[in-house]
């Protein structure tokens, strides 16, 4: 005689167990299937749409047929009224999960081989600013418009709800805040655009190139240390930033001391090496500064400001201008300053030739 248990019989039981098999069996051989047959078949196409497409729908549909199974197998269980209303309930959002999830990878195939080709080919900028943040409205569109839907299938009164919020919905407005204000600051980047993916930035002691710009955070790769810093984008609306890479070239400063045994023709024969230094360096831009501005406590000092074109590596071009520096200004029998013998009491080494303009 067939028993009970938890309110089924044991073959209820046995049967709901089998169809939740069943279907996890089902979808692994379905993903097998997709992946060592299917996508094998589409790489020989012409496009990659089909494999992508493919690819990208792969995890939605063994999604939903194990959803499907483990609800086919709970079905045969005698549940009471209750647990019957919440399984449904569950039922239906895993389901709309499932459709908005294959919703929103159709859509972004789409626009990775419809919508981006194109407007990499007319509007780069566009394409690298704009475009990412607006696919991350519309997900989150898509979304919040799923969640919404879901809730008045399972029998919730959207409105009612969100009218009820009251003062509980303030207090969320509050916590939220911090969130909004980082997406508000990002939809600012985006159409402002006080800077751009590539471009090189510092803002709080921070200076690198922008690698990614979010809804929320941007992701900035550090010059010097090549580190990876998320900064939250309302940030950018309420603190200084520098865009680097607006200006024409790099600016770039060497700071040369000199004894002061350097005669007044070593000086003009120095200032001339350097800007021919800069001419005739084809990383560096036509324009210099070259000054005798310090008579410092131990040396003289002689400033080269140089630009470097954005396209040119700035550590190699740092080292080529400081080695040429270094050995034109030996072939011109030009000496730099160094520390020898003694020093008065308190007097820092370190500071020698380099007096602060």
């Amino acid at each position: 005689m067939d028993e009970f248990f938890l309110g089924s019989r044991v073959s209820q039981w046995l049967l709901a167990l089998g169809a939740i098999l069943a279907s996890v069996l089902v979808g692994r051989l379905l993903y097998w299937f997709i992946s060592r047959i299917l996508l094998q078949l589409t790489k020989r196409t012409a496009t990659r749409l089909d494999d992508v497409l493919v690819e990208k729908l792969r995890e939605p549909m063994v999604f939903g047929i194990v959803l499907t199974g483990i609800w086919l197998g709970l079905q045969q269980l005698n549940t009471q009224e209750l647990w019957e209303r919440w399984l449904t309930h569950a039922f239906y959002l895993g389901i709309m999960f499932n459709v908005t999830w294959l919703i929103v990878r159709a859509l972004h195939t789409a626009i990775q081989f419809g919508l981006l080709p194109f407007v990499q080919r007319n509007h780069s900028d566009f394409a690298d600013t704009k475009l990412p943040i607006i696919i991350s409205i519309i997900n989150l569109v898509i979304w919040t418009g799923a969640v919404i839907l879901a809730l008045d299938q399972i029998g919730y009164n959207v409105q009612a709800v969100l009218a009820g919020l009251g003062i509980g919905g303030l207090a969320f407005a509050v916590a939220a805040n911090y969130t909004l204000s980082n997406v508000i600051g990002g939809v600012t980047i985006v159409f402002v655009q006080p800077f751009k993916v590539g471009d090189r930035i510092r803002i709080e002691g921070h200076d690198g190139f922008v690698e990614e710009i979010g809804l929320s955070v941007t992701r900035i790769r550090t010059f010097v240390d090549d580190t990876l810093v998320v900064v939250p984008n309302r940030h950018f609306s309420d603190k200084v930033l520098v865009n680097m890479s607006d200006a024409p070239a790099r600016r770039n400063t060497l700071k040369i001391p000199l004894p002061y045994t350097t005669t007044p023709q070593q000086l003009e024969i120095a200032a001339l090496t350097l800007k021919e230094i800069a001419l005739n360096n084809p990383r560096l831009t036509d324009h210099c500064k070259v000054a005798f501005d310090t008579l410092g406590t131990y040396a003289l000092q002689v400033q080269f400001i140089y630009y470097v074109h954005h396209q040119a590596d700035l550590w190699d071009t740092q080292t080529e201008v400081t080695l040429e520096v270094y050995r034109r200004f030996r072939e011109a029998g030009i000496a730099f300053a160094y520390l020898t013998g003694w020093l008065p009491e308190g007097t820092d080494p370190f500071k020698l030739g380099t007096d602060p303009v």
